[in-house]
């Protein structure tokens, strides 16, 4: 009797030792399986270094949002931040720019 305890005991150890490793995610798996997208955030104001950082700092935030609004778990970061500006207003004595940061997302559905 006591050894057929510990043979369903066994058992469902190795199944939710299954379950747990089908959970895990792999972020080369996501890569290798081209389930990346960019994923970016746009900001306007005055000046060059206040867009830039609220551009990426909006953009760190916004990640795990948009992992979350459309259903992917283990969205994680792949790649470098990238930051493109561009001038939009130029008036003389103040200038308005639009950033944009931009990075890789790879994610499990």
């Amino acid at each position: 009797m006591l050894r057929c305890v510990s043979a369903y005991l066994a058992a469902g150890l190795v199944a939710a030792t299954a379950v747990v490793a089908t959970l895990t995610v792999n972020p080369s798996q996501a890569v290798a399986h081209g389930q990346c997208k960019i994923v970016g955030y746009e900001v306007r104001d005055f000046g060059k270094v206040g867009p830039t950082a609220d551009a990426k700092r909006l953009l760190d935030e916004r990640i795990p949002k948009w992992a979350k609004k459309n259903g992917y778990r283990g969205a994680h970061k792949s790649g470098p931040k990238k930051v493109s500006c561009k001038l939009y207003l130029d008036v003389g004595f103040f200038d308005e720019w639009t950033c944009t940061a931009t990075q890789r997302v790879c994610y499990f559905k």
